[in-house]
């Protein structure tokens, strides 16, 4: 009564969970206030269920507080990097708007982490992948090796795009480059249709990096089929190899 202000009919008088002498003994807590540091948990729920320091707000020093942590983002609150990504649980939430449960929020083959140290974007997966930028010298044709199309279509593929932001990069780079952009098949199928089928990837290609800024003026395309194998189409490998898209430096 005189001392500690509580309620001696009460072995617990804020009804937090804890027994007033265990509070002011043990825990050093308020025994007068069910939330002694304010983080959003009673004190006998840090002690009993989630273990973390009912006297810190924040128990494990991540930036988020421990009431926030258990409701609010379902992360741990005693371990300032709960998916092991190499980010504190409040910077990925406060800094960069990435998932503090998930090591790999863009899903794009590269920790949160790595990506920030290295200055990419954790939330873009095309970013994950080093981009290759093309040699364009003049006369020389160089394929694109990882620009891929749906079957039968000139619709690229989502996996391309880490060739297509290298060669947006080398167009950036060097304003004054112009290339021919040139689609080739394999000998699958009608020539007429893999004429067609070319050209149109050719112009994909074409339309993907005038949508990013670079002059259409700079880009022409050609559609060759299976006119120009580089290599035999005697195995689904090679056919591969032939299905491809080329540029070469006119300017």
């Amino acid at each position: 009564v005189n001392t500690h202000k509580t309620n001696p009919t009460r072995p617990d008088t804020d009804g937090d969970g804890l027994a007033d002498g265990a509070e002011v003994n043990t825990h050093r807590t308020d025994p007068n206030n069910e939330d002694t540091d304010g983080d959003g948990l009673k004190d006998g729920e840090e002690v009993t269920t989630h273990k973390t320091n009912p006297s810190n707000p924040d128990t494990d020093n991540d930036g988020l507080k421990d009431g926030e942590e258990i409701r609010q983002y379902s992360t741990n609150p005693t371990n300032r990097d709960s998916d092991g990504d190499g980010l504190t649980d409040g910077d990925e939430v406060r800094k960069h708007n990435t998932n503090p449960k998930d090591p790999d929020t863009d899903k794009g083959s590269m920790k949160d982490g790595d990506e920030v140290a290295k200055g990419k974007n954790p939330l873009n997966p095309a970013d994950d992948v080093d981009r290759p930028k093309p040699k364009l010298e003049m006369g020389k044709k160089i394929v694109l090796e990882g620009i891929v199309f749906e079957t039968g279509k000139a619709t690229i593929k989502p996996e391309s795009e880490p060739i297509l932001l290298g060669a947006l990069e080398t167009f950036t780079e060097n304003p004054e480059v112009e290339v021919l952009i040139t689609g080739h098949t394999d000998n699958v199928g009608r020539r007429d249709k893999n004429m067609k089928l070319s050209a149109d990837r050719a112009e994909s290609v074409k339309a993907w990096l005038v949508a990013r800024g670079v002059s259409p003026s700079r880009l022409t395309t050609k559609g060759f089929g299976p006119d120009k194998p580089i290599v035999p189409n005697d195995s689904d490998e090679n056919k591969q190899k032939n299905r491809r898209i080329e540029f070469e430096r006119t300017k």
